[in-house]
């Protein structure tokens, strides 16, 4: 696949998760449970766009198949941020919800992040990420905080106070689930708010 110019979204789809993933590996050795991750969410209607991060790359023929699936290449390395911003211009979804081409949704997550972002006034939810471990165990982080609604500034206390300094760059929460708002999908001056 050789790079296509992205084509922006005439309007954002209520109700629609745009699940966004960036790749830079043309073998992409986890990405096929990355995808089946995905087929098992229910509940929720989404769409998944692959941006690869390279010149070329041949997707694989089991992700060619699905209209809900749509791969771009950016035709250059780009690094990880750019990849992701150009995936989100073409998103179409009210919700966007990042996930790596290693890691794989649990059952129902896309619906549980959608139901708590449409009971109240929250801009993102955030949940726990689990490590697969050499066996097949799962291994998460120790968590001090509460589950539910925590007030801002939380999460960044929490990450300077129990993070110990060899995982200072890790962050113990899983990727951001977020609420896009009209104004920063149609382009205006939102940049500290991004």
């Amino acid at each position: 696949m050789q790079a296509l110019k992205g084509t922006l979204p005439a309007t954002v789809i209520p109700g629609l998760v745009s699940v966004i993933t960036a790749t830079h590996d043309p073998l992409a050795p986890f990405l096929r449970e990355t995808y089946e991750s995905l087929l098992i969410q229910e509940g929720v209607e989404w769409e998944w766009l692959v941006q690869f991060d390279g010149e070329s790359w041949e997707p694989p023929t089991w992700l060619q198949h699905n209209s809900r699936v749509k791969v771009e290449c950016n035709g250059d390395r780009l690094g990880v941020a750019i990849t992701r911003n150009r995936a989100l211009t073409r998103s179409c979804g009210k919700f966007i919800q990042t996930l790596d081409a290693d890691d794989v949704l649990l059952p129902n997550a896309l619906r549980a992040a959608s139901d708590i972002l449409k009971q109240g006034d929250h801009a993102y939810a955030l949940g726990y990420h689990l490590d697969l471990m050499p066996g097949g165990q799962t291994q998460g982080p120790k968590i001090h905080l509460p589950l539910g609604e925590i007030p801002p500034g939380a999460i960044a206390d929490y990450w300077y106070d129990f993070c110990d300094p060899p995982y200072w760059g890790k962050m113990p929460f899983g990727p951001a689930y977020v609420m896009r708002s009209e104004e920063r999908r149609v382009g205006k001056e939102c940049r500290s708010r991004w």
